[in-house]
């Protein structure tokens, strides 16, 4: 058994920590169900504020057998309204120099003093935080409770919003985080190589690559192309700041018919903003509701080609390798992806996958996807090897390994020290 030195040992118990939704959560959810299976006994606490969002908790907690808790954000208004109180005077207190670890935890998320006390309170072998607001509370947990933390960087926090005003706080405070408790997790994952690569250059934490891939339960049968050309894009969000500007400008141009999905939640009026872009061309524009991430592949499959429109809006778009390119993958489906550092780097390993283009250079973009539309036979080589390189490489099965193995070590090497210090 993982984590056990011998069969009548009790298994080791993990807690994963969330700020956020079960369901808008995939890489904690998919953790959990790997420790599960590894014979952990496995604890997630998740928060709740977000009505749409918990049909998808609730069928996730359906399908599992691990503990959940969650913390109600938002059960009266008059604790959540002291809350966001405090975090407004944490802020203007950090904006005035006073950049404390206190009150940079306050600053950073309201919820964080509840996800320390619930974490807290719950004995574990090991605590894993997921998203920033639970970095300092699985410290917290762990130190209690003389255990292992661990923490998953999903994103560059310190990068993640754009470097001005509001987001140049928000970059601040986060940057005090990430210093001060990185440093003190037994492990550090991270969503891609080049992330890893900066946690190093910034603080010196050697952080594990696990990519945000999925299992291949979750693929579908492969689909044949359709017979007009369609593109798919996928979010939580549909808003500005994702590229969707420059792809439709880049469609635009093709003067042919093209069909251009977008599923997810639809940000105040930005949906009429987008149709006007298209008014008049030969781009058809459509937007699908929401649905669960064990859905995205089966929904890719029947489109020519999935879009990974990433944009340098922030340091941290830059160095991401979004989950949208291992869930096009999975479902067979070639890659476009937009001209980032990280999705570059990345278009070699995919080779003819991917189609790589630059958004911010529409003219040449237009032409490079002109050309690989036209050509039938690229794009049947594309979607062969797409389906490939999902089964057997980019799918969380084989990741998973990676991850298990980096848990199993942290937990080994307690256990020494505690024999040690004994």
């Amino acid at each position: 058994m993982p984590g056990a030195e011998s069969s009548n040992e009790v298994p080791k118990t993990i807690a994963l920590i969330s700020p956020g939704h079960l369901g808008t959560n995939p890489r904690l959810v998919k953790e959990a169900d790997a420790l599960y299976e590894a014979g952990y006994q496995v604890h997630v606490i998740s928060c709740d504020y977000f009505p749409d969002a918990r049909k998808w908790d609730q069928e996730i907690r359906s399908e599992r057998n691990w503990k959940w808790s969650y913390i109600p954000w938002k059960r009266t208004r008059l604790r959540y309204a002291y809350r966001r109180i405090k975090q407004i005077c944490a802020r203007q207190l950090f904006s005035s120099g006073l950049q404390t670890i206190p009150i940079s935890s306050i600053a950073h998320h309201s919820i964080l003093p509840l996800l320390k006390q619930t974490a807290s309170a719950i004995p574990a072998d090991l605590y894993i935080g997921h998203c920033l607001a639970a970095l300092p509370a699985v410290i917290a947990a762990a130190r209690k409770n003389r255990s292992a933390a661990g923490f998953d960087v999903e994103d560059l926090h310190s990068g993640e919003a754009p470097n001005l005003g509001r987001g140049r706080l928000d970059n601040s405070i986060a940057k005090i985080l990430e210093g001060n408790f990185l440093a003190h997790c037994d492990y550090v994952t991270a969503s891609s190589p080049l992330i890893a690569e900066t946690l190093r250059e910034r603080y010196g934490v050697s952080a594990t690559p696990v990519l945000n891939v999925f299992p291949l339960s979750m693929a579908g049968e492969p689909l044949p192309p359709p017979s007009t050309p369609s593109l798919y894009w996928f979010s939580q969000t549909i808003g500005p700041g994702r590229g969707l500007e420059a792809m439709i400008e880049i469609l635009r141009r093709l003067n042919r018919i093209v069909r251009l999905d977008l599923r997810g939640h639809v940000a105040g009026a930005y949906d009429e903003h987008l149709k006007r872009l298209v008014k008049g061309t030969a781009v058809q524009l459509r937007f699908l509701q929401t649905d669960t991430p064990s859905t995205m592949a089966r929904h890719a499959a029947s489109y020519t080609a999935g879009l990974a429109l990433e944009t340098d809006c922030s340091v941290s778009r830059g160095l991401a390798l979004t989950n949208k390119i291992f869930t096009y993958l999975l479902a067979g489906v070639p890659v476009i992806l937009s001209r980032t550092r990280a999705q570059e780097h990345f278009s070699v390993e995919l080779g003819k996958a991917c189609l790589l283009i630059d958004l911010k250079n529409p003219p040449e973009a237009s032409r490079s996807l002109d050309d690989w539309l036209r050509d039938a036979d690229n794009q049947s080589r594309a979607r062969v090897e797409s389906f490939r390189l999902g089964r057997d490489r980019f799918n969380w099965d084989c990741e998973k390994r990676i991850f298990l193995a980096q848990v199993d070590k942290t937990l080994r090497r307690c256990l020494r020290s505690s024999q040690v210090g004994s």
